[in-house]
């Protein structure tokens, strides 16, 4: 390892070991975390700043090709969407409102006590 490489890592380690509340016996462990983050964001920055190849004829045409069919289903699923609203819209609008009619009920007998005479 370099100078700055080894530098950066114990950097993240003293960080780690600060976060952790300065924990005693954890330095190899602080060490390797450390490590492991240096290294993994290394090697993201170095994916950024490669150089991808130029795309041949034959990628760029299927890449296009792939794009129109995606385009296509797109469409067709929005049409599908589209009509499947239509649908619900007709139904709810071809379908009567019934009225609640209530019934009344019957009206109670009265109930009269004829008195005997004696």
């Amino acid at each position: 390892m370099n100078k700055e490489l080894t530098a950066m890592i114990r950097d993240q380690a003293y960080r780690l070991w600060m976060e952790e509340g300065q924990p005693g016996g954890q330095d190899f462990a602080h060490w390797l975390r450390a490590e492991a983050l240096v290294l993994s964001a290394l090697s993201r920055e170095e994916e950024k700043n490669q150089v991808t190849p130029a795309p041949t004829k034959q990628a760029v045409a299927k890449k296009k090709v792939a794009t129109k069919k995606s385009a296509v289903k797109k469409k067709s699923a929005v049409k599908k969407k589209s009509a499947a609203k239509k649908k619900v819209v007709a139904k709810k609008s071809v379908t009567p409102k019934r009225s609640v009619v209530k019934k009344k009920a019957p009206a109670k007998k009265s109930r009269t006590v004829k008195k005997k005479s004696l």
